[in-house]
C-alpha cells in the first residue's frame, strides 16, 4: 500500500508466499480485504497500516464492501485472477461484516456474471445474470430480498458493445468496473473491434435506465480488468495482459515428474491438443482479429499453419492419429465446427452451434463435446450421419464439461459443476445415454477438479485442482475397473501467478512419458486517471 501522492514509504501487508490479489478498502480506510490462495483459498481481512490478517470467508472472491460499510459482497465458484469474471456455478453472496448467516443473491439464477456492483445507498446489488430463464440485468434489494429485472439497461448494453465478445468456454459477458453517484454511472469496459475501452454510462438512481450520453475514460488494447474509484474523481485502473505458453512435462509410469518442463512456443500459443502417441501438438494463437491454428512436430519441431481466419477460434481437438483437428469457429455472432486435415486442404463443416470439444473416438467418428442447447450434458455427434445423441445428463443440474475418452473407448472421464465445487467421474462410454448410478466419483466434490485426462496406459487419472490452495496438476491412481485407489497426490505445482493455470481455456493433454500443457504469464500496470479541472 502507498499514498497516491508519493509521500512515505510503502507499506506491505501480506508477507506469505501464497498469492494474494482483488484488494478492496473499508469505506473508512481501516482495513483492507483481499483474496489469498492461502490455506485453500478464501477472503482476508488486515488493517490498513498492517497488522495480522485473518480469514473472513473460506472459499470467498473478490470481496467489495457496501458503501456504508455494513455489509461485504462477494462470490464463490470456479474463476481466476487471470479472468475478470466468473465462470459456470458461480454464486453470489452478501454478509453482514459484523457477522451473520449469508444471504445468496440469485439463488433461482443458472448464470451469474459474477461483477457485481454495490448501489451508492448500499441497499441494492447490480449484476447480469440467467434467471428463471430470462437472461438480464437484475437488481436485488438487500432490504426485502427481492429480485428485479432492468431490462432497458440490459438491452442498451447490449446494443452498444459493452459484452466481451463470445467464447467457446464461457457467455460473453459485461464487465463492471463501479457504480458511482452525483451523477449516477457505470464505469465499465466497452468492447469495440479488438480495442477496449473504459467508459461511463449515466443511468437514473435506481438503474433502470439510460439517462444520457456515454463518457470515453480510456482508450486501449489491454484487458482493463480492475478499476477503483474516489470520492473525489480519481480513478486507479489496472491492465494487465496474461500471454500462454505451451510446455511439455516429462512424466515417468508413476505420474511423477520426470524432470524439468520444457518450453514449446513463444508468441503467445495456447490450448494445446495432443496426438495419443505425443507426437503431435496443435495449439492456437489470436493475432488482432483473426485466428490461427498451427500444429508441432515434437520430434523435428517445425511448425505448420493448418487453418487460419477472422473472428476467434474456440476449441479445437486433434484426432488420435495427429492427421486431423476437428474446431470451433466464431464469427458474425455464430458458432461452426469443422473438420480439416493438418496437412492441407479445404476444412469441412460439420456443425452449427456451440460445441465444446472433449475428446474424438479411436475410429475418429465420434466426437465428445457439451452443446449450447443443453450445458447439463455431454453429446456424441456422429461425423458422418450428423446425428447427436446424449450420453452423459446430471438429473441434478450440474454443468458437465467433457474430459477424455480411454484408448478403447470404453470409458470416458468428465466433470460436473455446481456452485463452489466440482466433481470428476468416470463412466463406462457406450454411445448411448448412461444413467447417473454408473457414474465412478474420482474426487469427492469438496474442491474445484476439473480438466481430466487419462495416463497413456490408464493407470492413473490426471487432473487440475486448488486441493492445496493453488491450481496445480495432481493425479490419482485408478484400478482396473476406474475405480480410485488411495488418495491424490500433486504431480506439478503452479503457486505463483506469473505461471497460472486458473482459467477455463487452460489446455491439458497427455501422451506417452508426457504431459502437454499452457501456462499463462501474468503481467500488468496501474494507472491513475485524475479528474479534468473544473473552469
Amino acid at each position: 500500500m502507498k499514498q497516491l501522492d508519493g509521500t512515505g514509504a510503502a507499506v506491505r501487508l501480506t508477507n506469505n508466499d501464497a498469492d494474494n490479489y482483488d484488494p478492496a478498502f473499508s469505506p473508512d480506510g481501516t482495513q483492507v480485504t483481499y483474496r489469498s490462495e492461502l490455506e485453500g483459498g478464501g477472503i482476508y481481512a488486515i488493517p490498513s497500516l498492517g497488522g495480522e490478517p485473518h480469514l473472513l470467508v473460506p472459499q470467498g472472491k473478490r470481496p467489495r464492501f457496501s458503501p456504508d460499510g455494513r455489509f461485504l459482497l462477494y462470490w464463490k465458484g470456479i474463476g481466476s485472477r487471470g479472468r475478470p469474471f466468473g465462470e459456470f456455478g458461480v454464486s453470489l453472496f452478501v454478509q453482514a461484516v459484523l457477522g451473520g448467516t449469508p444471504i445468496q443473491i440469485g439463488s433461482s439464477c443458472t448464470w451469474i456474471n459474477a461483477l457485481a456492483l454495490w448501489s451508492p445507498d448500499s441497499r441494492r446489488v447490480l449484476f447480469e445474470g440467467l434467471c428463471d430463464q430470462q437472461l438480464d440485468m437484475w437488481i436485488f434489494s438487500i432490504d426485502d430480498k427481492h429480485l428485479q429485472p432492468s431490462h432497458a439497461l440490459f438491452k442498451y448494453l447490449l446494443d452498444n458493445a459493452f459484452r466481451s465478445p463470445a467464447s467457446a468456454y464461457q457467455y460473453p459477458a459485461f464487465v463492471f468496473q463501479e457504480w458511482v453517484p452525483d451523477p449516477p454511472r457505470l464505469f465499465m469496459l466497452r468492447f469495440t473491434g479488438d480495442t477496449i475501452s473504459s467508459e461511463a454510462v449515466p443511468i437514473s438512481a435506481d438503474a433502470s435506465r439510460v439517462t444520457g450520453r456515454l463518457q470515453k475514460l480510456t482508450f486501449g488494447t489491454d484487458d482493463e480488468s480492475r478499476m477503483s474509484v474516489a470520492s473525489n474523481g480519481r480513478v486507479v485502473l489496472s491492465s494487465f495482459a496474461a500471454t500462454p505458453q505451451v510446455w511439455a512435462l516429462p512424466i515417468d509410469d508413476e505420474a511423477r515428474s520426470a524432470g524439468d518442463p520444457q518450453q514449446l512456443t513463444f508468441d503467445g500459443s495456447g490450448a494445446p491438443s495432443l496426438s495419443r502417441g505425443g507426437q503431435i501438438v496443435a495449439v492456437r494463437s489470436s493475432r488482432a482479429e483473426a485466428w490461427e491454428l498451427h500444429s508441432i512436430n515434437l520430434v523435428t519441431r517445425k511448425q505448420t499453419v493448418i487453418a487460419t481466419g477472422p473472428g476467434g477460434i474456440g476449441s479445437h481437438l486433434l484426432s488420435r492419429p495427429g492427421d486431423t483437428i476437428f474446431y470451433v469457429v466464431m464469427h458474425d455472432q455464430k458458432f461452426r465446427l469443422f473438420q480439416a486435415s493438418i496437412s492441407g486442404g479445404l476444412p469441412r463443416e460439420l456443425r452449427e452451434g456451440r460445441f465444446l470439444l472433449g475428446d474424438v473416438s479411436s475410429s475418429g467418428r465420434v466426437l465428445l463435446g457439451t452443446p449450447d442447447r443443453n450445458r447439463h450434458g455431454i453429446d456424441a455427434f456422429d461425423i458422418q450421419s450428423r446425428e447427436e445423441r446424449e450420453v452423459m445428463v446430471d438429473p441434478g443440474g450440474r454443468w458437465l464439461w467433457a474430459g477424455s475418452l480411454s484408448n478403447d473407448d470404453r470409458w470416458l472421464t468428465f466433470t460436473a459443476v455446481w456452485p463452489g465445487h466440482s466433481q470428476i467421474y468416470v463412466a463406462p462410454f457406450r454411445g448411448v445415454l448412461v444413467p447417473p448410478s454408473e457414474w465412478i466419483p474420482i474426487t469427492d466434490g469438496s474442491t474445484l477438479d476439473d480438466h481430466p485426462r487419462f495416463s497413456h496406459q490408464e493407470k492413473f487419472l490426471f487432473f487440475a485442482s486448488d486441493r492445496d490452495g493453488s491450481r496445480c496438476i495432481w493425479a490419482e491412481r485408478l484400478s482396473l475397473d476406474m475405480h480410485p485407489l488411495g488418495q491424490p497426490f500433486p504431480v506439478q505445482h503452479f503457486h505463483t501467478s506469473r505461471r497460472d493455470i486458473a482459467r477455463r481455456d487452460f489446455g491439458l493433454c497427455v501422451g506417452p512419458k508426457m504431459m502437454v500443457l499452457d501456462e499463462a504469464e501474468l503481467t500488468g500496470n496501474l494507472w491513475l486517471l485524475e479528474p479534468a479541472s473544473k473552469q
